[in-house]
């Protein structure tokens, strides 16, 4: 079937697509999933470097314990 097809798209100049519409939705899922990846492995370097900042950095809701959320709330507010 994959000889006709191209015979087909190659006497047509093209206007017979040579892939199936099977092959193609794999193509695409394949893609989507690169992409997926990459936006996945941007985020963790972006949440990698906020975690390689000084926590008394951080604003108070990324502290990890309630006392030191406390404590950045308070130095928040005399900042400002």
């Amino acid at each position: 079937m994959g000889l006709i097809r191209k015979a087909a798209s190659m006497s047509t100049l093209g206007g017979v697509k040579y892939t199936s519409r099977r092959e193609a939705q794999t193509k695409a899922a394949a893609a989507q999933g690169r992409a997926a990846r990459e936006e996945v492995k941007l985020l963790k370097a972006q949440r990698k470097a906020a975690d390689q900042q000084p926590r008394e950095a951080q604003p108070w809701y990324c502290q990890r314990t309630l006392s030191a959320m406390i404590a950045a709330a308070i130095r928040d507010r005399q900042e400002k």
